[in-house]
């Protein structure tokens, strides 16, 4: 969203506004105009310097995934890397794509292998004896992502649906599926989704809206139905899905808004059956006997599980919070704020006032490294070491 100036430019003690002023008084010098339009140019410059700095991308890391300790990485000129987690540096080995096709992402399908989807929508699987790249599928739409059930079955996020690229059927609910009823799906999905397999073969799939709130679908790869999720009292009108992850017994969903104000959430499914772990809405808190300040909640972005502890840990405007799942997290005061990493933040979105999400994704390595991608300042990675930005 970009933002619009109004503004009345003076020249030393004069205004120039044409508002009901005499003949006289709309006679400037051809100086005074001249230092107006200079001023009106500077102006211009700077509000573009920071429209760009803040409203494009810097990194060259597009996406990354891990195998146990491992950690790929895929670089926005279209190699694959390790990241060592330790040494917090890149091994020189790379894997090149010698097709003339942009990479957009970057998986594992269930055996380890190396996953990406590019521009051209295919999915190809890397064979490391072979050193190239393999076909699994072309999906027949816009392709948003890729992912792998326990059986290894391929299935394609699209704007028209879930597809089975094995029989290039494609899989779209119903309305009796729609949680959120100020979104209209005519055609399709029209933003790309945020996704995630759990340990039942269950697709979850979340979609933000900004102002307009999220969405939320469960799709049972195994029985290849929908199942309508019960969100309980949360509002998904008022929230926009960011992120999903799952521990040994529940499915947990992060949710986060940033229009006029902050506020975020997390829920807690047992099967399909939601609860509110957590609540952080804005609030007007009393400083004197009569002045209140407004209060941000948390703008709650990615979610993920730690297998060493076994909590769960998520990222907003303040940082990287961590919660013991077996004591009560209902309140942001039984979160431990870990770390404050310094990142760039876009400045406006597509369907919201406030800013974009500058955190894309979170997972943690078998050891317990905490690896984060952001929007512009490359991957983050957090431990008992510390915290530390690889671009």
């Amino acid at each position: 969203m970009t933002a619009v100036f109004f503004c009345r430019f003076h020249v030393g003690r004069h205004a120039i506004s044409y508002i009901n002023a005499s003949s006289s008084q709309r006679t400037f010098s051809m100086k005074r105009f001249l230092t107006a339009q200079c001023q009106l140019l500077v102006f211009l410059v700077v509000c573009l310097a920071v429209h760009t700095s803040f409203g494009q991308s810097t990194s060259t890391i597009k996406d990354f995934c891990i195998d146990k300790n491992r950690i790929w990485i895929l670089t926005s000129n279209g190699s694959i890397q390790q990241l060592d987690p330790k040494t917090r540096q890149t091994l020189a080995e790379e894997i090149i794509d010698e097709q003339e096709s942009a990479l957009q992402s970057l998986t594992l399908d269930q055996a380890g292998a190396l996953i990406v989807t590019d521009d051209q929508q295919r999915i190809r699987r890397y064979n490391p004896a072979k050193k190239n790249w393999q076909l699994v599928a072309t999906s027949p739409h816009k392709l948003f992502g890729v992912t792998f059930n326990r059986q290894n079955r391929c299935f394609l996020l699209t704007n028209k649906g879930i597809v089975d690229p094995n029989t290039q059927t494609t899989f779209f609910p119903d309305t009796s599926f729609y949680l959120n009823h100020q979104i209209r799906y005519k055609n399709g999905w029209f933003e790309k989704p945020t996704f995630f397999m759990d340990r039942r073969d269950n697709l979850w799939v979340g979609f933000a809206y900004g102002e307009w709130g999220g969405d939320l679908f469960i799709f049972d790869t195994k029985q290849l139905k929908f199942i309508r999720p019960q969100l309980a009292d949360f509002k998904i009108e008022l929230n926009c899905i960011q992120s999903i992850c799952e521990d040994d017994t529940s499915v947990f969903v992060s949710a986060g808004m940033s229009h006029f104000t902050a506020r975020g959430g997390l829920l807690q499914f047992n099967k399909v059956d939601g609860g509110i772990l957590l609540k952080s809405d804005s609030y007007w808190k009393k400083i004197s006997s009569n002045r209140s300040q407004l209060t941000n909640g948390e703008y709650i972005g990615p979610v993920a599980i730690n297998p060493t502890n076994n909590h769960l840990y998520f990222y907003s405007q303040n940082g990287i919070f961590q919660g013991d799942l077996t004591k009560d997290l209902s309140t942001i005061e039984n979160w431990q704020n870990l770390v404050k990493p310094t990142l760039t933040w876009t400045a406006g979105q597509k369907n919201a006032v406030g800013p974009a999400m500058n955190v894309l994704k979170m997972q943690f390595t078998n050891s317990g490294t905490l690896v984060f991608l952001t929007e512009h300042d490359g991957i983050g990675l957090y431990d008992k070491a510390g915290l530390t930005l690889v671009r």
